[in-house]
């Protein structure tokens, strides 16, 4: 090894190379922005578009609205600092199923909105 190369660093197996696609950072409570730079509908927008090709190809800004909606609607109503509670997610999702079953999504659209709420920070 010549004298002044600096060892290259070595990548930890364990450590996942791509984050999560379907994870989102969200705010709760009255601090959080619906819209401007660092809103959610901006928040969102952002990472589908980033992800069109791969992961939300099939997702419409109609069916973008619905989850910014959907999210902040529950995520207003939550003490600040606080991350999403099991059955308030599960609430969720039984909101998209209806939604699903009144014609309004698809069900590959579900299966997306799923994982995102999934994803959202626990309680």
């Amino acid at each position: 090894m010549w004298p002044f190369s600096t060892p290259k660093p070595k990548l930890d197996p364990k450590a996942d190379p791509k984050p999560d696609p379907y994870k989102l950072n969200i705010k709760t409570g009255n601090n959080q922005l619906r819209s401007g730079r660092y809103g959610i509908e901006h928040k969102i927008a952002e990472q589908m578009y980033a992800l069109r090709h791969e992961t939300f190809a099939n997702i419409s800004p109609a069916n973008r609205q619905f989850i910014v909606d959907l999210i902040t609607k529950h995520a207003k109503l939550l003490p600040a600092g606080t991350g999403f509670g099991r059955s308030l997610r599960l609430r969720m999702k039984e909101e998209v199923e209806r939604a699903r079953l009144a014609g309004k999504i698809s069900l590959v659209d579900k299966k997306d909105f799923i994982k995102i709420i999934d994803k959202l920070p626990h309680a």
